[in-house]
């Protein structure tokens, strides 16, 4: 059982990787649109941000609904 399939969690965890797919897809257009190199720094940075504030929100609704 982990945070992303747990009920208690799963919304969270959908909103994550909805989230990760935007920044994605969001990054790519940009850099097919100007060519900027800099916008995959900026999009890992997003990503690394988002990852470190819902890692440990879908946890802790992990453990409150267990």
């Amino acid at each position: 059982m982990d945070a992303y399939t747990h009920p208690g969690s799963r919304r969270l965890a959908v909103v994550y990787i909805a989230a990760f797919a935007l920044i994605t897809v969001a990054a790519l257009v940009v850099y097919y649109l100007y060519t900027w190199a800099r916008v995959g720094y900026g999009a890992a940075v997003l990503v690394l941000i988002l990852t470190l504030v819902m890692g440990p929100a879908m946890d802790g609704r992990l453990e409150r609904v267990l």
